[in-house]
């Protein structure tokens, strides 16, 4: 994934947070354990939500492409380079 295409994933995951009505959804529920369940779904979304907004905003470490050509070869490390500039 490039550099933009990351930050458009973040921005996507940022605007799904906003867009759920947590408060509204609880409003709905009749027992307690539903309450339970529904209280552990929203902590493990801002777990999730909380990974992505930090990994997917830093800017991914460039690759060592020299590496790569002592593991894979060139003739696959040039196709590789050129679908990722298309």
């Amino acid at each position: 994934m490039s550099g933009s295409e990351v930050k458009k994933v973040a921005e996507v995951a940022a605007k799904a947070t906003t867009s759920i009505d947590w408060d509204g959804m609880n409003k709905l529920l009749v027992s307690e354990e539903a309450r339970k369940e529904f209280t552990n779904l929203r902590r493990a979304f801002d777990e999730v939500n909380h990974q992505l907004q930090t990994k997917l905003s830093q800017e991914p470490e460039p690759i060592d492409w020299d590496y790569c050509r002592k593991g894979i070869g060139s003739r696959l490390v040039v196709c590789i380079k050129r679908l990722m500039k298309a």
